[in-house]
């Protein structure tokens, strides 16, 4: 029961800061998108992100899953918090960074889940995509 209601907290919060980030994308605030992102982070995972750039791909998983104790349910909000970031950053090739970190993670979700999801292949393939076009 401690267990449900914990990951039905972190999606209500998780909620809250995606509602924060959109109207800050709707105002064109780039700054303030990365900042929320950078909140959700730490507070939802106790992560900051410079030290989560910091990690290798190869190694980034393992960071997730094993130093941050984030499950296979969370991972998914990681990488949709990646993207938001990514979509708002303006150094090209640390833009390009983070949609590989976001890629890494949607492909190990989708390996490791046991249902197939139409929005995360979507996803997915996208994050393909753009990496195929820079």
């Amino acid at each position: 029961m401690e267990q449900h209601d914990y990951i039905l907290r972190l999606i209500e919060e998780a909620g809250i800061f995606f509602i924060k980030i959109l109207f800050h994308k709707e105002s064109n605030d780039n700054k303030k998108v990365i900042e929320t992102v950078n909140n959700a982070f730490s507070q939802l995972f106790h992560i900051d992100l410079d030290d989560l750039y910091l990690v290798d791909n190869e190694k980034f998983i393992s960071y997730l899953c094993n130093d941050k104790n984030i499950d296979l349910a969370n991972l998914e909000i990681v990488a949709k918090l990646l993207i938001n970031h990514a979509e708002c950053e303006s150094e090209p090739e640390k833009r390009k960074e983070i949609y590989a970190k976001a890629l890494c993670v949607m492909e190990y979700v989708d390996r490791e889940e046991k249902v197939f999801s139409f929005d995360r292949f979507n996803l997915i393939n996208s994050l393909k995509n753009y990496e195929e076009n820079i």
